[in-house]
Order: structure tokens, then C-alpha cells, then sequence
């Protein structure tokens, strides 16, 4: 018998049209990454070449004490406690979520979003949970076959 794929083919698109419709204040698309970036790089070499509005000012302050760019150039962030995070584009949450899913033996949601929470910043709770509820593996795990009278009940199982 082979191994089940955890995630169909078309979860990770569905995925990403779920994080485009709920995007949050923790979302990086490679625009705001590619912003935050630029600022700390000028900040490095001291340049302000630009002018910006009393809100983006008020942002790029917050940036410049929050994000930092590690030795590979690579955006991070510490968080309130002290820890240094990875930042996250939108696009890499499947992976790093599935993989880290995956590397644990599905070992639940909870479980996942603490291990991923530990070393990167940008994805939430809740992307986490919708990912999971995908997983083919889970689910399987957690639904019994359907028995002679759940038929006549007329619900659907997978």
C-alpha cells in the first residue's frame, strides 16, 4: 500500500486564495518584504533619499526597530519576548506549514503552529488550522469508514 499524499495537488492554490482573501497585519507579499528590506539597507548606508508622509515615517521607525536582515540578507524580526524570527513571504506559509506538519507526524494543529511560531513570524493560528483541516492524512485518522446505517443518514464522508 502506498503512502498517502497529505495535501491534493490543488491545496496549495486553494490555500493561497484563502490567504488573499483574509490577509492580516503579519502578511509579507514580496512587496511589503521587498519595502521593509530597502529601508533597513538605507538605514545601513545612511540614506534617506526620499521623502515620506507622517505615517510612513511612523512605519518605517517601527521597521528599523523591529526587522533586521540577517547574514544571507534574509528579513527578520523580533518579536515581543526577544526572539529572532524568520519573516515569512506569502508564499512560502504552505511549505514551511506542510513540511513542518509532515516532520512531526501530524501531530496537530496546535502542535504545528507552536513549532512554526518558534522560528518564523507571518503566519497565524488560523492559516495554520485551515492548512491541517486539509490534510488528507488527518482526516483520514479522524473519520471512520461509513457503516450499513450512517448511508441511510444521508451524510457525506470523504
Amino acid at each position: 500500500m502506498q503512502p498517502v499524499e497529505p495535501f491534493a495537488d490543488i491545496t496549495q492554490e486553494a490555500f493561497h486564495r484563502y490567504l488573499n482573501k483574509t490577509p492580516h497585519r503579519l502578511w509579507f507579499d514580496d512587496a511589503r518584504y521587498d519595502l521593509y528590506k530597502s529601508w533597513i539597507l538605507d538605514a545601513r548606508r545612511s540614506e534617506d533619499h526620499y521623502r515620506l508622509s507622517r505615517n510612513e515615517e511612523k512605519t518605517r521607525s517601527r521597521v528599523l526597530q523591529k526587522f533586521y536582515l540577517d547574514e544571507d540578507e534574509r528579513l527578520c524580526c523580533r518579536d515581543d519576548t526577544g526572539r529572532e524570527l524568520r519573516v515569512l513571504r506569502d508564499w512560502q506559509l504552505f511549505n514551511v506549514a506542510s513540511n513542518t506538519h509532515r516532520g512531526i507526524p501530524h501531530g496537530g494543529q496546535e502542535k504545528t503552529f507552536n513549532i512554526i511560531a518558534e522560528q518564523y513570524y507571518g503566519i497565524i493560528r488560523e492559516e495554520v488550522r485551515w492548512l491541517l483541516k486539509h490534510c488528507k492524512v488527518c482526516i483520514s485518522e479522524v473519520i471512520d469508514v461509513p457503516t450499513i446505517e450512517d448511508r441511510n443518514t444521508n451524510q457525506i464522508f470523504l
